[in-house]
């Protein structure tokens, strides 16, 4: 994939591209399950990661596999703003698109929902950034 954190850092995901990454990196039994939880509005949001370094988007979707097949490493309920959110936070181990090796590289990803179940927000928080340089 071409995409950088850096650019879905900046942006505004709509629902479809959402989908598409979903659909690469999921088993496909399973996308069924997350196009119903996911919200038309759905954005993902890197904060403070804008402009630190690159990396690709596949090392990052294959924890939501963990999220949805109820495995994630750790994970518990909060409320945000009166709505529901789910908070997942673990480490990441493998390789950059770049090349560089993730070795406990920490998580914490953060989901809220709507009163319906739906994903409306999904903040990612990594230490990504820290990484030594390619």
């Amino acid at each position: 994939m071409s995409d950088t954190l850096n650019d879905v850092g900046s942006a505004d995901w709509q629902q479809r591209r959402v989908l598409a990454l979903l659909d690469e990196c999921l088993v496909p039994g399973d996308v069924a399950k997350l196009k119903s939880l996911v919200s038309g509005d759905c954005r993902i949001v890197f904060p403070g990661f804008e402009g630190r370094g690159h990396a690709g988007v596949d090392e990052l979707m294959s924890m939501i596999e963990q999220v949805f097949n109820g495995c994630p490493t750790k994970s518990y309920d909060l409320w945000i703003h009166d709505r529901r959110a789910v908070n997942v936070h673990g480490s990441l181990f493998g390789r950059m698109a770049d090349g560089r090796r993730m070795n406990g590289t920490r998580y914490t990803d953060t989901f809220v929902f709507d009163d319906e179940g739906r994903i409306t927000d999904w903040l990612v928080f990594n230490d990504l950034a820290l990484l030594p340089p390619a």
